[in-house]
């Protein structure tokens, strides 16, 4: 009853303050996403935002994936795991991403014919950056993507893939 729901509220708690163990260590960042970085630990929105814009000014969408996005969201997740960045600075770098990958997904044409995807995570799953990701990369490969965002309880995922008929559900889980 109400002890075990104490008891697990501060296993909970405690797991929050605790740095999780970090996985394979990232590369290095070059030093305009280093320069990106700092400006989010201090942060300073308007600062990063405008480094953020000249890293990937001019780059196309599978670039900025592969030479921006992923390795700076890659070095984020390492640094909190190791508990060297804290949770808003997490959040800012996080929110100034998905607002620039979700742009580009918008400006992306698909086929009429292309195979639907459905992009989401389920309930309890916070963390996007993955299905953002592969959003745009799907986009770009000439699929017509229907993106959700995080959270879907189990009966929407159900009925938002009956409804919109798309061909592939993919989810994303973070583990840990």
């Amino acid at each position: 009853g109400r002890a075990a729901r104490r008891g697990r509220a501060r296993r909970d708690a405690d797991r929050e303050r605790q740095p999780l163990q970090p996985q394979q260590a990232p590369p290095p960042l070059n030093a305009e996403q280093a320069a990106y970085l700092a400006a989010i630990e201090r942060l300073d929105a308007r600062d990063a935002s405008a480094k953020l814009k000249a890293l990937t000014n001019g780059m196309g969408n599978v670039q900025l994936l592969v030479q921006v996005a992923i390795p700076i969201m890659w070095q984020v997740g390492h640094r909190r795991t190791e508990g060297t960045l804290g949770i808003a600075a997490e959040h800012l770098v996080s929110a100034q991403l998905r607002r620039l990958l979700l742009g580009r997904l918008d400006e992306i044409e698909s086929p009429p014919d292309a195979p639907k995807l459905l992009f989401t995570t389920p309930a309890g799953q916070p963390h996007e950056f993955g299905i953002v990701a592969g959003s745009v990369a799907a986009k770009e490969a000439g699929f017509d993507v229907l993106y959700l965002g995080p959270e879907l309880p189990a009966e929407e995922i159900i009925w938002a893939v009956a409804q919109s008929n798309a061909d592939v559900l993919v989810l994303s889980v973070v583990r840990g």
